[in-house]
């Protein structure tokens, strides 16, 4: 679908602000439903609500424990994203 082309479209997840790149995923992956993302200062939160879907956990998205940066997380979640529709 067009949200999932984007994924591996995007020239650089962190040109994307933390709302728009979470609003993407919400949308890309509405069937998981995920919910509406909150502050940036709550990212390691909602994602790791994103990577405790079993959807996404039995797809390697990492847990975000280990990243400083949510920019950094969504760069390695988009590498697994692509990974799979090579």
């Amino acid at each position: 679908a067009w949200i999932s082309d984007q994924l591996i479209n995007w020239p650089n997840v962190r040109r994307l602000s933390w709302d728009q790149w979470a609003s993407l995923m919400v949308e890309a992956y509405g069937g998981q439903q995920l919910e509406i993302p909150g502050d940036e200062s709550t990212w390691k939160d909602w994602a790791a609500g994103f990577h405790g879907i079993g959807f996404f956990n039995s797809d390697a998205v990492p847990a975000p424990y280990t990243f400083e940066k949510w920019q950094d997380w969504a760069a390695a979640v988009v590498g697994v994203v692509n990974s799979y529709r090579e």
